[in-house]
C-alpha cells in the first residue's frame, strides 16, 4: 500500500541516516499524516539501536555512497 511504502521508506532513511528530521515530500499525504508516519519510523528505528545492528547499516550506507560516487 502507498502508506506501507511510505513508512518503509522512512524507515530504511532513518536506519541509514541515524537521526530525527523532517522532509517536506508527503507522498500525496495530507501534512499531518506524513510526519506522524515519519515520527513512527525514527522512534521505531532510534529505540531499537541494538536490535536492528546500526553499526553495519552505517558500514552499507558508506559502501553504497562510495558505490554511487556520491560524497560521504
Amino acid at each position: 500500500s502507498p502508506l506501507g511504502t511510505y513508512l518503509a521508506a522512512n524507515v530504511i532513511y532513518t536506519t541509514l541516516f541515524p537521526t530525527q528530521y523532517q522532509t517536506s515530500y508527503t507522498a500525496g499525504f495530507e501534512t499531518e499524516k506524513a510526519e506522524y508516519i515519519q515520527q513512527v519510523a525514527q522512534k521505531s528505528v532510534l529505540e531499537n539501536k541494538k536490535v536492528i545492528n546500526l553499526k553495519l547499516f552505517t558500514k552499507v550506507k558508506f559502501y553504497l555512497m562510495e558505490l554511487l560516487d556520491l560524497p560521504i
